[in-house]
């Protein structure tokens, strides 16, 4: 998968990354690197990523080392942040999950380097129908309030899907976007509103060793 994003235009803000998705006989693999920002301030991620089903339900785990450059003399700040996932299919279409990022709150290296939240995450996705999918997300990172998420795909044919978002985040309230896919090669492409900002575009790119079963 290849990842771009430029918010509103603003360089600090620009990321890019690159990930890959490895099936095993036990489970399956996801790597991942990216990085924002600029040559002044510049974030490195990494991550190392396993999950396994079993039965109804499915678990996994991530490794994310991050890695901060800062110029001007100000050295570097490095970190490595656990996470933990959940998540069971029930009756009816419905899957619920259960996320934590950082459960034992660990900041950058050197101390006082920099501070990194805690994250808890809680997920219900449905079907609506044979092409209709909704998913609702709540989400509370330490030190700010709670935030909720609503989101909707439908599928147009079998190339093609939509996508709308809305969340109570004030900055980013609106998403929207679509899907394209052909055999072995997938598109995303989607845009967020800010009130202030105005619109920002994303692109994600995505190419399958096996083709993509049809939605």
């Amino acid at each position: 998968h290849l990842q771009a994003s430029d918010p509103f235009a603003i360089p600090e803000l620009a990321y890019e990354a690159v990930s890959l998705c490895l099936p095993a006989a036990k489970g399956g693999f996801g790597f991942r690197l990216g990085s924002t920002g600029t040559a002044g301030y510049r974030t490195w991620t990494g991550s190392l990523s396993y999950g396994k089903s079993f039965g109804r339900f499915r678990a996994g785990i991530r490794l994310e080392p991050r890695l901060v450059t800062q110029g001007y003399g100000y050295g570097t700040a490095i970190a490595v942040i656990p996470g933990l996932s959940l998540q069971v299919s029930l009756p009816g279409d419905l899957t619920l999950g259960l996320a934590v990022e950082n459960p034992a709150r660990q900041d950058y290296r050197p101390r006082g380097a920099g501070c990194l939240p805690r994250i808890f995450r809680a997920d219900a996705g449905l079907a609506l129908g044979p092409s209709v999918w909704t998913c609702l997300e709540i989400e509370k990172e330490s030190g700010r309030r709670l935030t909720g998420r609503l989101g909707f795909e439908g599928v147009v044919n079998s190339r093609v899907s939509l996508r709308l978002g809305v969340t109570t985040d004030p900055e980013l309230p609106l998403t929207f976007g679509a899907g394209f896919n052909h055999d072995r090669f997938a598109a995303g492409l989607a845009a967020a509103y800010h009130p202030v900002l105005g619109f920002t575009p994303s692109l994600t790119l995505s190419w399958n060793v096996r083709p993509r079963p049809p939605k």
